[in-house]
């Protein structure tokens, strides 16, 4: 992965995910594992053991992520606040468990509850973003525009924004910009963070515009 200042361009070979037998088979392990130790209350076991065996998981999630060592990092994360870890700590694997699946609403409340951030100010926004996926294809640069839709409650649009940025991955955050926004509910007591995401809708920029423009 090449950085290019706040840009981070991407060969083409790492948008798919391509994981060994082996992978497989450990992924799918250690999830059961660590399900049985969450089950005994064994977080102290979650998170050496549990740590350890992540350690030989991908550490980059790529295309459309896994579900499974997502949850991984889900039971890590949820086993250290259990035990009062640091929350930087906690927060590492809770974004993980966001990076490889953005939809992971457990994974949204665990970023919800390290924040544990609450405002009179808090509104409820639909927030609708543009970015883009800078790729290396046969030695060229190319850009790969995108749209997301993110349910977030945060002081204004810039706290939003900040909030998504997070929790996108590294290769698209600094591309992210505010496309549409509206208040969904304009005085809310949940805490601050996401709530919903939807999938990342890619080669939408005419379409997205037109609508714009009529709407």
């Amino acid at each position: 992965m090449e950085k290019k200042g706040k840009k981070i361009v991407i060969p083409e070979d790492e948008l798919v995910k391509n994981y060994t037998p082996e992978i497989r088979t450990l992924k799918k392990r250690l999830l059961a594992e660590l399900g049985q130790m969450w089950n005994d209350k064994d977080y102290a076991k979650i998170s050496e053991y549990g740590l350890a065996e992540a350690q030989r998981l991908p550490q980059q999630a790529r295309g459309d992520g896994d579900k499974e060592i997502s949850a991984v990092h889900f039971v890590i994360g949820s086993a250290m606040k259990e035990l009062n870890y640091d929350k930087e700590h906690i927060k590492y694997h809770a974004l993980q468990a966001a990076y490889f699946d953005r939809k992971n609403k457990n994974a949204m409340w665990l970023l919800r509850d390290i924040r544990n951030e609450y405002s009179e100010d808090s509104k409820y926004f639909l927030i609708e973003v543009k970015g883009t996926l800078y790729v290396i294809k046969d030695t060229e640069e190319k850009e790969e525009l995108f749209f997301a839709v993110y349910a977030v409650v945060a002081d204004n649009q810039d706290e939003a924004l900040s909030i998504i940025k997070e929790f996108e991955r590294p290769e698209v955050r600094n591309s992210l910009e505010i496309f549409t926004a509206q208040i969904a509910e304009p005085s809310t007591n949940l805490p601050k963070g996401i709530y919903k995401t939807s999938a990342l809708i890619a080669n939408a920029e005419l379409e997205k515009e037109e609508n714009h423009t009529k709407n």
